[in-house]
């Protein structure tokens, strides 16, 4: 699901209304808000929610071990959350590349090797909350926050369906504040808010997909039809339609 469509739309408002209804429940309005993250997650592929549950729950535990210096071993827990982190990410997103690259190596110096080809599907999202939770571990490491007592709270926090699927990487100091009591009664400056998100949606939609889809395609497609005038401007478009 991608922000401007109405598919992520259709879900967002639904969210945004009931949380009218649920916030004079404050822990019935966490668990719809978690609930809803995993069902917008699972939308994809149901078989990848158990990936997140599972980073959820290995980084609540060792952010708490991380704090509390167990056996004064803070920085040995750290470094564990980071390679199991970083570790997971790998295995998902570049194990084939490097497989690819390594056998190419060690054919060169005349060990020819066949590592076992995984394939693999990245998990949706995988990058972005892998990299929340490690932020989150690095600001409890520093000291910067103390980590949260609520399982629940912090599941929320990595699963935010808003930032699952292309961030921004909300820090947890700034965002675990917001669940608290049933989250704010009122959203500050409304219609500057909203006009922001019109003029991104418009920039988006109407900008940056006119730019790459209608001009840089044609050219894209068949670059030998056209001059190197039009394709400068055409690489110049496409930069102006990632920018917006």
């Amino acid at each position: 699901m991608l922000f401007p469509t109405l598919d992520f739309f259709c879900p967002f408002y639904s969210c945004f209304n009931l949380k009218l209804v649920f916030e004079k429940w404050p822990l019935i309005w966490r668990l719809f808000l978690l609930l809803a993250s995993y069902f917008f997650y699972s939308v994809w592929d149901w078989h990848f929610l158990l990936i997140l549950v599972l980073v959820s729950i290995f980084n609540f535990l060792i952010a708490k071990l991380i704090f509390q210096n167990f056996f004064g071993k803070k920085k040995a827990f750290f470094i564990i959350s980071l390679i199991y982190n970083l570790s997971l990410l790998g295995l998902f997103k570049y194990y084939d590349f490097f497989r690819v690259s390594a056998e190419s190596l060690l054919e060169r110096f005349g060990f020819p090797a066949h590592f076992p080809l995984l394939e693999i599907i990245l998990p949706i999202g995988l990058s972005f909350y892998i990299f929340k939770v490690i932020s989150y571990n690095i600001d409890v490491y520093l000291g910067k926050i103390m980590p949260t007592s609520s399982l629940l709270d912090f599941s929320i926090y990595v699963s935010s369906f808003p930032h699952l699927l292309s961030g921004p990487i909300m820090r947890a100091g700034d965002f675990l504040i917001q669940l608290k009591d049933g989250g704010a009664k009122k959203i500050e400056n409304l219609a500057e808010n909203f006009a922001l998100i019109l003029m991104g949606l418009f920039k988006k939609l109407v900008i940056s997909s006119y730019l790459i889809l209608a001009i840089t395609d044609d050219v894209f497609a068949v670059p030998e039809n056209h001059s190197s005038i039009i394709i400068f401007f055409s690489y110049s478009s496409l930069f102006l339609g990632y920018l917006f």
